[in-house]
């Protein structure tokens, strides 16, 4: 593993929420994100109020909203939500 992780409690709480199909694609990505040298090249970009952080799309209308320290070699996981949830509060 390249990078550590830290999970919200929303992240948490979230995941907990979700059918189960959905929990092993979100802890296949986590498992990816966290064995890549580079996770950024597989995340889109946030910009606006959610300015550094990055989306990873799990489905159509699902995914995981993070965070990277490269400094610290973290990744901090905020959310796993819909696309509409991603724009909701933070």
């Amino acid at each position: 593993m390249l990078w550590f992780p830290v999970f919200s409690p929303t992240f948490k709480k979230r995941y907990k929420r979700k059918r189960k199909s959905l929990q092993e694609k979100v802890d296949n990505a986590i498992w990816f994100l966290l064995s890549d040298p580079d996770p950024k090249l597989f995340c889109r970009r946030k910009y606006g109020r959610l300015e550094g952080c990055y989306g990873y799309d799990l489905d159509d209308d699902n995914r995981i909203l993070l965070k990277i320290d490269e400094e610290k070699r973290e990744i901090h996981f905020l959310r796993v939500c819909t696309h509409r949830q991603v724009y909701g509060s933070f």
